[in-house]
């Protein structure tokens, strides 16, 4: 695959994404407005958004690409295999772990937490708590999909990577075109708008995990074990979580602090952002992801270039301006992309 498709594919799923995402949004401001149903939906999704840019997009993703990449150019289909297992072993525990906790109590990280400008007011309070509880699953959903979009780009797979996200925004204006066909109140919008969440984490984590086992490696359960690798994933992704989550705490705080104001400020915050910073932030993330899987690619090319090299005999390899495989070498491709 050429550069420019690779480009073309992922531009192509982000440009519908954002589209998508931009008519959603105009839906969901005609069909909620600016009330107290808007103010709980917008707050409960800021909550599991929260953990899965910090994790999930961000330090996550940030250790598990370079590592996922070596273990294809150093150990083949298998030993990548392995590798993607034994992380996924441990991050599913995790997550499930942290889901059980988290919908257990809810009602205390709401009313401390999240908004707790929300408990002098009964109905949002209990709002926020019932779609909050709905919609945390979907960080495993995107945790676990960020794993797979992952190991597709590091195997040169964009396609499926790109397309997932799309669905988050066709499902949930379905399910804002049926509220309209039904004449449904905006409660019952809130509840299937929370619902419709969940179901595209599901949709999405589906599409990426097909296309990781039509890609070669069918990635299964094993027991959770904190192996050499894992290890060095945690201590890889941890400055990124303290440096990514200093962005993701203040939006929380931004969060909390807006739930104490009058009604509907909440909402209006949420809707401040569009279409301008949406989109930045989308393509920002993007481009990161695409030029850090492009510039370990030329980095696996230039490795097997020198070993061909090497196996005529009597040819003196032609040393690899990113630094090899390896640590290094991930830091210097690191570097080629710009980032």
């Amino acid at each position: 695959m050429s550069l420019v498709r690779k480009f073309a594919t992922v531009a192509s799923g982000t440009l519908m994404s954002r589209a998508l995402g931009f008519g959603r949004e105009m839906l969901m401001a005609a069909a909620l407005g600016t009330g107290p149903i808007a103010d709980a939906f917008n707050a409960a999704f800021q909550f599991p958004n929260t953990f899965r840019r910090l994790f999930a997009e961000g330090a996550f993703n940030a250790a598990f690409v370079p590592l996922f990449a070596k273990e294809i150019e150093t150990h083949g289909t298998d030993g990548a295999k392995r590798f993607s297992e034994e992380v996924f072993g441990v991050l599913f525990t995790a997550l499930l772990a942290l889901t059980i906790a988290m919908e257990l109590a809810m009602p205390l990280i709401v009313r401390y937490l999240v908004a707790p400008g929300f408990a002098s007011t009964p109905g949002k309070f209990d709002m926020t708590v019932a779609l909050a509880t709905i919609m945390f699953p979907y960080l495993i959903c995107m945790s676990l999909g960020a794993m797979m979009a992952g190991m597709l780009n590091s195997l040169r797979r964009y396609f499926a990577a790109a397309v997932a996200p799309v669905f988050l925004n066709i499902i949930l204006i379905g399910v804002l075109a049926y509220a309209w066909y039904k004449g449904s109140d905006a409660r019952t919008v809130g509840f299937g708008l929370a619902w419709g969440v969940l179901a595209a984490g599901l949709v999405q984590l589906a599409i990426v995990w097909v296309a990781v086992r039509h890609a070669g490696i069918s990635v299964g359960f094993r027991r959770p074990k904190m192996t050499p690798s894992v290890k060095r994933l945690l201590i890889l992704a941890l400055p990124a979580a303290i440096t990514g989550g200093i962005t993701q705490i203040n939006q929380l705080i931004g969060t909390a602090i807006a739930s104490a104001q009058n009604s509907a400020v909440l909402a209006r915050l949420c809707r401040s952002h569009l279409p301008a910073a949406a989109w930045r932030r989308r393509c920002r993330r993007r481009h990161r992801a695409f030029a850090r899987t492009v510039a370990r690619a030329e980095v696996g090319q230039s490795d097997r270039s020198r070993e061909s090299a090497e196996s005529l005999g009597g040819v003196h390899p032609v040393p690899n301006p990113a630094g090899g495989g390896g640590a290094l070498g991930d830091v210097r491709a690191d570097r080629a992309a710009g980032l």
